[in-house]
């Protein structure tokens, strides 16, 4: 119902029973927002105008304006006493009784007054909205597919019958309601919106992304469709679009808290460590520099440094941090971890042999520093960054004495962030100015337990004629830029193929690669997409049916590397200039590959053709990358847990 119409119709008939400038108080009050006076004004008005059933309707539609439905429903209700036959009172009153979650009233008076008036579609529309509200979407389908019958141009009946449609699944039927709904009112933002939503969920990323665009054009303070928009935008490989689209979002909604979602776009794409700086320094100062520091009790300690790892994401991957909570000395380090994750991992029981453990899956950030500061840290580290599930709000309140980040992707930006922890070649001197933090540097600031990966080495798949290049990192990785690279590392070895395999894939990636590759003149059938393996055993053996791994650029693989070099697949990476472009150069440097590290593009491709040509070199290879990998500090949990200690001394003081 539309309400504003209803009450401007009904503002002369007001003013002759007597309520003067009621009318044009009441929207004035409600056009600034000023809920409060309006709803003292309305009261007050009731208390004089009960005998009235034009005035109780005006007042009762006024409250419904301010959203105030208790009252309305009230005030509705005595109109309709007074008008047991005016159609508009029982319809207003319908409404306000579903929007004040009254279902069982608002659906009996809409059966009634709709018997009255069996073919108004505003009146249908409703009901069939009441009744989607209450759960019973089937029978507000059904009248509204029965309203589109008589009513074909009633605008309305379309958009309503292709929400409930999309909501169900239905984004055939979704997209042909909407798309007739757009016929009767192209100027209507919020059916293009609704439209790419159906789209998108129908798989139809670019009429999606179209339908978007077509939205904020016509209502660009439309917020909605531009998170939307960029959303998709990021699932179709399109980072640098999907960052300028969530910035628009935060100008349109400032307390949408959307930098970290930017700064996780951002890394996918040709983006610069001073521009993460630069949204990361914002986002801090809005939202982690102001909160107040902590209470931390003084906690009685026994000489040992007090060290607690934050995040599940610290923990994604057991290999990487389980070895270094097993190599810790107990004579030096009291460890506590603050396990953020699900409760049944397969894991935990490890966990707790090696440290003391605090569950803190469900309390708040201000809940979890309290917590973190009754145990007297002197170092609290953040394994996480800015990902879905980021306790950066937790070491802003400073629950510790000192607080590093590590391992890092980018800079947190924070005030409360002491350090972060990188090594001389992911973050090599000279570049400290791009993060807020202070730099420490380990020898090498990555690490992973070969003993988690028990998989038998695998010997090279037979020589069929053709090479097979893969990227197992996750897709989303494999953007413009990586595309362009790999396609020209096929082009320069005709009759190849590349095998992609990710464990985490969007609807998008495969036909968006697909015809990224095309665009470089690389067909489909040169392309193989495996689906996530069952297990992280059958993840590994994968790799034995690889020749050469390419590693994707901006955003280098940094696990997925070193699971390639141990299964003995050569890899080709691009070092770039920040953290996250340089784990494959740290890496390769680490096992002594220099033969994969490229300085350039061409150089890229070049090695890249030069070991794919090359199967006795891969050969050794199969063979030698393995023993380098267990010989290295990579796979050395005590040496590197040693250095690690080592620093943590240091900076504790």
């Amino acid at each position: 119902m539309d309400f504003d119409a209803a009450l401007k119709g009904l503002r002369a008939k007001v003013r002759r029973a007597g309520l003067a400038d009621l009318p044009e108080r009441l929207e004035a009050m409600i056009g600034r927002g000023e809920a409060q006076a309006a709803s003292q004004m309305l009261s007050a008005a009731f208390s004089h105008a009960q005998a009235c059933a034009d005035s109780c309707l005006f007042l009762g539609l006024a409250a419904a304006r301010l959203g105030q439905w208790p009252a309305a429903a009230t005030i509705l209700g005595r109109a309709r006493q007074l008008a047991p036959a005016r159609l508009a009172a029982g319809h207003a009153l319908a409404v306000a009784l579903a929007r004040a979650g009254q279902g069982p009233q608002s659906l009996a008076l809409f059966a009634e007054i709709r018997a009255r008036a069996p073919k108004d579609a505003g009146l249908a529309n409703d009901h069939a909205l009441a009744l989607a509200a209450f759960g019973r979407s089937p029978d507000a389908e059904a009248i509204l597919v029965e309203t589109v019958k008589w009513a074909p141009k009633d605008r309305d009946a379309q958009a309503n019958l292709g929400v409930l449609r999309a909501q169900r699944g239905d984004c055939a039927g979704a997209v042909e309601a909407l798309t007739a709904a757009i016929a009767l009112d192209r100027r209507n933002a919020l059916l293009r919106f609704n439209l790419g939503n159906a789209l998108r969920d129908a798989g139809d990323g670019a009429a999606a992304l179209a339908a978007y665009q077509g939205a904020v054009e016509l209502q660009p303070d439309l917020a909605a469709a531009w998170r939307n928009k960029a959303n998709l935008e990021a699932e179709m490989g399109r980072h640098a679009e999907s960052v300028a689209d969530y910035a628009r979002v935060e100008g349109l909604e400032p307390a949408a808290n959307l930098a970290p979602t930017r700064i996780l776009a951002m890394n996918l794409a040709p983006f610069s460590a001073a521009d993460t700086l630069a949204v990361a320094t914002a986002w801090a100062k809005t939202y982690a520099d102001p909160l107040a520091p902590v209470a931390r009790p003084a906690v009685a300690g026994d000489g040992r440094i007090r060290i607690g790892y934050l995040a599940a994401g610290l923990f994604t991957l057991d290999g990487t941090q389980l070895a270094v909570l097993a190599h810790h000395d107990r004579s030096r380090f009291e460890v506590i971890v603050y396990f953020d994750g699900d409760p049944a991992h397969r894991r935990l029981e490890r966990f707790c042999a090696l440290a003391t453990v605090r569950m803190t899956r469900g309390l708040s950030d201000s809940e979890l520093a309290q917590l973190i500061a009754a145990d007297g840290l002197d170092i609290l580290i953040d394994g996480l960054g800015f990902p879905k599930g980021h306790r950066l709000l937790t070491v802003a309140r400073r629950p510790a004495r000192i607080h590093l980040h590590w391992p890092p992707m980018t800079t947190t930006g924070m005030a409360a962030m002491d350090g972060l922890v990188a090594d001389s070649r992911t973050l090599p001197p000279g570049a400290e100015g791009d993060y807020r933090e202070r730099v420490y540097r380990l020898p090498c600031s990555y690490h992973f337990a070969v003993d988690e990966l028990a998989v038998p080495g695998l010997p090279l798949r037979p020589d069929d004629g053709t090479v097979r290049f893969g990227c197992f990192n996750t897709l989303a990785k494999i953007g413009a830029e990586s595309i362009a690279l790999f396609a020209r590392v096929l082009a320069a070895c005709p009759g190849s193929r590349l095998r992609v395999k990710g464990m985490v894939q969007s609807a998008f990636d495969h036909p968006r690669l697909k015809d990224g590759f095309a665009a470089h003149g690389i067909g489909p059938d040169r392309l193989e997409f495996l689906p996530p393996t069952a297990g992280y055993g059958e993840h590994l053996a994968a790799f034995g049916e690889l020749d050469v791994a390419l590693d994707p650029v901006p955003y280098n693989g940094v696990t997925t590397t070193f699971e390639s070099l141990w299964m003995g697949v050569p890899v080709v990476t691009l070092p770039g200039q920040r953290i996250l472009d340089r784990y494959g150069l740290s890496l390769l440097t680490e096992v002594g590959f220099a033969d994969g590290i490229a300085v350039h593009a061409d150089d890229y491709v070049a090695r890249a053709v030069r070991l794919a040509a090359d199967r006795p070199l891969r050969a050794k290879l199969r063979e030698s990358l393995r023993d380098r990998v267990r010989a290295s500090r990579l796979n050395d949990s005590a040496r590197f847990t040693r250095e690690w200690e080592d620093l943590l001394a240091a900076i504790a003081g």
